[in-house]
């Protein structure tokens, strides 16, 4: 029984992500919908059919305001590494452009990378396994930002993401606790 509910945390749990729940069918480009910002899910590269960007990369449409924010966090490494992190605990920001929507000039469009399973989910499903650590983790995201003057705006469980090692199969290694990273900065602020 162990084993199993191992298995099922190791496929089936440790990189779930609800952003495809409603296609399940192949597509380019969808809006996900959500409160706040727009965010825009990817699966087939145009030109290459067969690739897909599916749980791999999401643009989000954020203000101008919010990705400074976002990028002042993002590029903290070292305020990251003193408070104990081998990593950024922040939505990777892979690229950035100027939007081209007409009605809202002032947005960027966010090129970011899917993350696993949110902090929330997790707990549900797996009755709390790791949540010391994870909550010790979301706590000292939240006080670091507090500390960088970075107001987030909506910071709660389903808004930290966790990313579990691989093991030599390349699957989630789920007997390590995982890395946690803040994610969804478009309400994000510095005042």
């Amino acid at each position: 029984e162990d084993s199993e509910f191992f298995t099922y945390l190791q496929e089936e749990v440790a990189e779930d992500t609800s952003l495809y729940d409603h296609h399940p069918k192949r597509f380019g480009r969808k809006a996900f919908s959500k409160t706040g910002s727009g965010t825009t899910l990817l699966d087939v590269v145009p030109g290459k059919p067969a690739e897909s960007l599916r749980g791999k990369a999401v643009i989000r449409h954020i203000e101008l305001t919010a990705y400074a924010s976002w990028k002042q966090a993002y590029e903290a490494d070292a305020l990251w590494k003193k408070r104990g992190f081998s990593y950024v605990p922040i939505e990777p920001i892979v690229g950035a452009r100027f939007s081209d929507n007409e009605e809202a000039p002032w947005d960027v469009d966010v090129f970011t990378r899917v993350l696993g399973i949110n902090a929330f989910d997790w707990f549900e499903e797996t009755n709390g396994i790791y949540e010391k650590h994870i909550t010790e983790q979301m706590d000292t995201i939240r006080d670091t930002l507090k500390e960088m003057n970075i107001v987030h705006g909506h910071l709660h469980q389903r808004n930290f993401c966790l990313v579990f090692e691989k093991n030599k199969e390349g699957k989630p290694d789920i007997t390590k606790p995982p890395r946690v990273y803040a994610i969804d900065f478009d309400q994000a602020s510095s005042p």
